[in-house]
């Protein structure tokens, strides 16, 4: 993918929303020269963090730019190449959900340090947590995302987490603990455990708009985790947003109504990033139809089309048929601009498509 090189004014709000088969990043320009960078992907064809090659693309030092470094949760397809981004930017604070600051996650690092990190799907935490060591105390410490937390103010706005919720916090300590080897145990990787109720979500806001990116974050049934517990906060006032970057790749399990009346609107840009590493890839064509009756702009960043399977010898073929499946990683990006005056701008660039009704 050949990505842009015209940088946005200014005063231009800016979501640039990077996808994959498998993997997602989200790249902001939250205006006056301030960027902020959510997850990693990694370039197929290059193998470099997407969003470092896109700033570079528009002439952009990242060690310069880049204010915050949001780490939404640590499942490997949204933190490949998190840690080479934090390197490279200098100037920035990371973010990490709450969950992280407890004993039982440290403990998990702990543990996990045994493992090769390239089979880990906490290396990149490790590493993250390693380079923050190297820089010392003169550096900016972590933030730790909540719900209804102010990040960082900018010139013209400010940026808030939204989740995770106390008690999405303390389900999840659970978790953790259950993940934690006893004497005798096997050495074994790591998995994320679901659902994702310590997903970061933010709201980016500057002038009359607002960018709300979704992560992972699920609904559920609980009234006070996940989507339920932003949509029914009284604590900090949500304005309607502008831009959607579409939870856990527009799956049902993360589409909570109440979200959309209260936080989302109708006819938003929505932007989701695909999953193909599933017998069902996400979204499914239900998902699409479902999301389409939200709002007419809705784009996937990367295609959801698989890719011709190699020809393989017949009796091969029946030994792997229905096992297997092949990814289509071609990268893609969306791109969304809102100027101080005018009219917004939606672009689709590489591997990325506008989502229609059959």
């Amino acid at each position: 993918m050949i990505y842009p090189k015209d940088p946005p004014a200014a005063d231009t709000l800016e979501v640039s929303v990077f996808g994959k088969g498998v993997g997602e990043c989200i790249v902001v320009h939250t205006g006056d020269g301030e960027w902020l960078i959510a997850d990693s992907l990694l370039n197929p064809t290059s193998g470099q963090p997407a969003a470092l090659e896109y700033l570079a693309a528009l002439g952009l030092p990242a060690s310069n730019v880049v204010k915050l470094v949001v780490v939404t949760h640590w499942h490997q397809d949204h933190t490949a190449g998190l840690s080479q981004i934090f390197h490279a930017t200098a100037k920035a604070q990371v973010v990490f959900s709450s969950a992280f600051r407890t004993s039982e996650f440290r403990e998990l690092l702990g543990y996990d340090a045994i493992l090769p990190p390239e089979t880990s799907s906490l290396a990149e935490m490790r590493n993250i947590v390693g380079i923050l060591r190297e820089r010392g105390s003169h550096f900016p410490t972590p933030l730790w995302a909540v719900a209804n937390r102010l990040l960082r103010t900018t010139p013209n706005g400010d940026i808030y987490s939204l989740s995770p919720s106390d008690a999405s916090i303390m389900v999840t300590l659970e978790g953790f603990r259950s993940l934690i080897p006893v004497a005798g145990d096997p050495k074994r990787r790591f998995v994320a455990q679901g659902p994702n109720d310590t997903c970061v979500v933010l709201s980016i806001r500057r002038g009359s708009h607002t960018i709300v990116l979704g992560a992972d974050l699920e609904s559920g049934s609980d009234p006070t985790r996940g989507w339920k517990a932003i949509a029914t906060s009284t604590t900090c006032p949500h304005p309607l947003a502008s831009a959607f970057k579409v939870a856990h790749h527009g799956s049902k399990n993360a589409d909570e109504p109440s979200a959309w009346t209260r936080l989302i609107g109708a006819d938003v840009a929505a932007i989701l990033t695909p999953f193909r590493a599933l017998r069902k890839p996400l979204p499914t064509p239900t998902d699409v139809e479902r999301l389409l009756g939200r709002t007419k702009n809705l784009y996937c960043a990367g295609s959801r089309a698989g890719i011709k399977a190699p020809s393989r010898p017949s009796n091969v073929h029946k030994l792997i048929a229905g096992k297997l499946h092949v990814i289509d990683s071609r990268l893609g990006q969306v791109r969304v601009r809102f100027p101080a005056s005018g009219e917004p701008s939606i672009e689709k660039f590489g591997a990325a498509e506008h989502l229609r009704a059959a």
